[in-house]
Formats: structure tokens, sequence, C-alpha cells
């Protein structure tokens, strides 16, 4: 075995023992394994999980087609999240643990840190797959209806690995080697963030659901080769055609050039990415190397000044003749240098622009919506403000969670906390100002919405432009939502002092919310964003 080989899988082993410690990668097992469970792939596919064939069958909960299904659209609302975290955040660990000089003062190559990194993230990504198909194989095999024997097939292996090889692997590389690149080329953990938030939003709000009436079918084509998940393509293929029960129990997957392109291009085309992220860390190795370098006696003769002769000459004049005065700051003067300093570090932020530009389009898509007709749907100031309440919930607590905690660690990451903290600067007025930044920068979100859906209001013409439901709803509803949000999230983060374990449990707490909705549990209790309360 090469020395570059043991370089690289030295690597590899200590990045997966951090991997495997992390609390991001078990709660992510966790809610893959509860969304395949909430599931049922035989609903999807044939309408009714009831419903007899011509042959006196029922839809098989084993056939691949419903574990297509469980794993199309149950390991994307689990996987893009969690493994975009995990691995985009991979080479920034390095960095704030402040061992990348040591790394690079050694033989280690630049390319072998980072396929070292690589692996190791995918192999422990991998241990998470494996869990996650034996937990379905045994939820799909004995627990969906215990003892009926008529819903079940013949146990075949490639029922769950063909899917899961197709569907959940290709699913799960993609979204963790795309926040390696953005993360390794650009060293900013928001950056990494926007990622998954990308692919996410971009799949469900148009991807997999933007379908209107007369699409050109070259169009349709397209959007599934685009689509990373591959859920437009099973829709569109797998779903709609609906040949009947006795095709879904019997027939193979039936694969068509569309989804292989998709394949490909969502499998190889992150991998070009790697170039980019190659060539960032070969400049920051070059540097490491070259601060440990001893200067060349030429050099040193050429910088270093005598302690005479500076005196001598007086290149530093007495510190009196400046005139410097020093007093306390007060608290709202502290307060105001802060948010200055946070809403400046925001404005560079690409996770904040991705944000922005999404909740205009969700706006555009729900003001576009069409009746049973194909009609355009009246819209009113009312309906544009509690129709836009769940995506604003979203994309706001997902942008809250994500700047909130950064905001807090940012001094510690930046090695900016040693000076912060010795500075006669308040704890209070540190906080307040911080946490006024990320209540301004929800502010612009909302205001941005409001914006979007005025400027719709006016193009169709017909309802007077009212800000008073805006106000009312948005203020009144949506302020102590994401106030209530924003403590939690920052209870969290001091209770367990981790970036990871403070995400698992924010997307977890968002996860299990939005499950609770959709499959109809929610109480009045647990609905903290109100969502489908307003009318």
């Amino acid at each position: 075995m090469s020395v570059a080989l043991n370089r690289t899988l030295a690597v590899a082993r200590l990045d997966l023992r951090a991997h495997l410690a992390n609390p991001l990668l078990w709660v992510m097992v966790a809610l893959a394994v509860l969304a395949t469970m909430s599931l049922n792939g035989t609903t999807a596919l044939g309408g009714d999980a009831d419903e007899i064939g011509p042959d006196g069958l029922r839809p098989f909960v084993n056939s691949p087609y419903a574990v297509a299904w469980l794993f199309s659209l149950g390991g994307f609302l689990a996987y893009p999240f969690f493994a975009g975290l995990l691995g985009g955040l991979t080479v920034l660990r390095d960095d704030e643990a402040r061992v990348g000089p040591l790394l690079f003062s050694t033989p280690l190559a630049p390319g072998e840190y980072l396929a070292g990194n690589l692996a190791g993230g995918v192999a422990a990504r991998g241990v998470g797959l494996l869990v996650h198909l034996v937990a379905l194989r045994g939820h799909v095999q004995f627990l969906v209806e215990p003892g009926a024997t008529d819903i079940r097939g013949p146990f075949r292996l490639g029922s769950y690995l063909v899917p899961f090889l197709v569907f959940a692997v290709p699913t799960m590389w993609t979204s963790a080697v795309l926040a390696f690149v953005v993360g390794t080329a650009s060293r900013r953990p928001l950056a990494v963030y926007a990622v998954p938030i990308t692919m996410v939003l971009g799949v469900l709000f148009f991807l997999w659901t933007w379908r209107p009436p007369g699409l050109d079918p070259a169009i349709d084509q397209l959007l599934m080769v685009l689509d990373p998940s591959g859920l437009r393509w099973v829709y569109q293929v797998l779903v709609a055609g609906d040949p009947g029960v006795t095709y879904y129990n019997t027939a193979p997957l039936a694969f068509d050039g569309t989804f292989w392109l998709n394949r490909l291009v969502w499998v190889v085309g992150p991998l070009l990415g790697l170039v980019f992220a190659l060539r960032q860390q070969r400049a920051i190795a070059t540097g490491a190397r070259a601060a440990t370098k001893p200067k060349r006696r030429w050099l040193r003769r050429a910088s270093a000044v005598d302690d005479g002769e500076r005196g001598e000459i007086g290149l530093f004049a007495p510190l009196r003749d400046l005139g410097m005065t020093q007093r306390r700051p007060g608290f709202w003067a502290s307060v105001g240098h802060v948010l200055r300093a946070e809403l400046r570090e925001m404005a560079n932020q690409p996770l904040v622009y991705v944000a922005l530009l999404f909740v205009v389009l969700l706006v555009g898509e729900f003001a576009t919506e069409q009746d049973a007709l194909g009609a355009p749907a009246l819209l009113t100031a009312g309906t544009m403000a509690v129709g836009s309440i769940e995506v604003l919930t979203v994309l706001g607590s997902l942008l809250l969670l994500f700047t909130l905690v950064e905001s807090v660690r940012r001094e510690a990451r930046t090695r900016f906390d040693g000076i912060l903290y010795a500075m006669p600067v308040r704890t209070g007025a540190l906080l307040l100002a911080k946490g006024l930044a990320n209540g301004l920068l929800i502010a612009l979100l909302i205001a941005v919405c409001g914006v979007a859906s005025l400027m719709f209001l006016a193009g169709q013409g017909i309802a007077p432009l009212d800000l008073g439901p805006f106000v009312s709803v948005w203020g009144l509803v949506l302020t102590p939502t994401f106030l209530v949000w924003g403590a939690f999230v920052a209870a969290v983060r001091s209770l367990t002092g981790n970036r990871f374990a403070t995400y698992g449990i924010g997307l977890a707490v968002l996860a299990l919310t939005a499950y609770a909705f959709a499959s109809g549990r929610m109480t009045w209790v647990a609905n903290w964003p109100l969502w489908a309360t307003l009318r």
C-alpha cells in the first residue's frame, strides 16, 4: 500500500469516527426511518391501499414500486438537510479546531486530505443508510398490518436493494458532495446551509409540483433531469400512468433514458466541483506551509530593525502625543456597535439572498394558482396573508435556526473571542444586539414577502391594496412564532453547547411538526406555528 493511500485512509478513519459520534447523523437516521414508516407506498401508487385488482389481489406493500416511492420521498424529506450539514461542515470543523497548520506542516497533500474527509463522511452516511434499509425492510415485512398475508408478496431482496441504490444513495451523495464542495471552497457555514435549503425547497415547490396545463413534454423531460431527488420522474412515470395493481405487484421497476440521465447528472456532476475545492485547499495548504518555514537569512536581515536604531530614528512617537482617551462604553452604545457588525456580516452571506429569492418565488407560485376550471384564483390581501403563512414560517424558522447559531459562534470561529471578551462590553448588550440582528433579518424576509404580495395584487387589479391583513396576520401571528422559535433555538444551543446537536434538535422539531400537520395528528397544544387555523 502506498504512503499516500495510507495518509488518505488515516484521515478517513478519523473523519469516520467523528461522524459516528455526531448526534446529527443519528437524528437523520431516526427521521428517515420515521418518514418512510409514516408513508404508504401502495396508497401513493394505486390510490387506495384496499383496492382489489382484476385477479383479486391487493397492492403489495413490498413491491419494488411501493418501496421506490418510500425511498424517493421519505429519503428526500430527511437526507438533504442532514447530509448537507454533515458533509459541508467537515473541513470547516478542522479550520475551527485550528489543526490546518499542523496538518499541512506534514507531507499530507491537499488532495489526500480532501479525499480522506470525503471518504470518511461517505462511509459514516453509508452506515446510516444501511440502518435505514434494515429498519424499512423490517417495517414493511412485519409491522404493516401484522397478520395480513394478502398485502405482501414474496420477499425479494431486489425489491428493496434496487430502489435503495437508485434513490436513497444518490440523494445522500448529491446533497453531501455539493455541500462539501461549497464548504471547502467558501469556508462559510451559511453558504453550506444554502445548499440543502435550495435543494429541498426547489424540489418540493417547483421541480416536483409545478405541472401547469399544456406543459411542453420536452420541458417536462428537462425538469425530470434537473430534479436531484428523482421525485418528478417517479410521479410522472411510475405513479401518473397507474397501470393497475397486477402490474405494480409483478413487474420490475421500468427505468428509461430520462431517469438514467438524471442519475448521471447528479452523481457525476457534483464530482466536478471538487476541482474548485481542491484548488482552494491547495492555496490554504501553501499558505500554512509558508508560515511554518523559517525565513531566509537575507530576508530576516532586511526586515529586522535594531532596537537602538529604532529609537534613534524615531519611528514611533510617544503615546502621550496622540492624545488618546478611554472610557467604558454605555449599554446602548455597545448594542449599536455589535448590531452594525452583525448586520454587515449578514449582508455578505449567500443564505440570506437565497431565502429572499425563495420567498418571492413561493409567493409567486401561490399567486398564480388556478382553480378547478383553470381560471386564475381571485387574490385579496387576506388570502395572500393567510396563504403564505406556512411558507414564511418554514423558511423563516430555517433561516433563524442557522443564522442565530452561527451568530453566537462567530467570534469563536473567527478567533476574535479572546479580544471581544477582554473588552468592556456587557454580555446582555452582546446578546441583545445579536438577537436584534436576527430579528431584523426576519423582518426583511417578511417585508420582501409583503412587497411581492402587493405587486401580484396590483397586477391582478381586482382586489384593493390593503395593508391591514398583512399587518394583523404577520404581525400578530408570526411575531410570537418567531420569538418562541428563536428563544427555543437559543436555549438548546446554551444547554447542549454543540452546534450539531442544536441543528439536529431544531430540524427534528420542524420535521415532527410538519409530520403531525400532514398526518392530521396536530393538536392545538402542539400547533406552535398556528398552521391551518386562520381564515
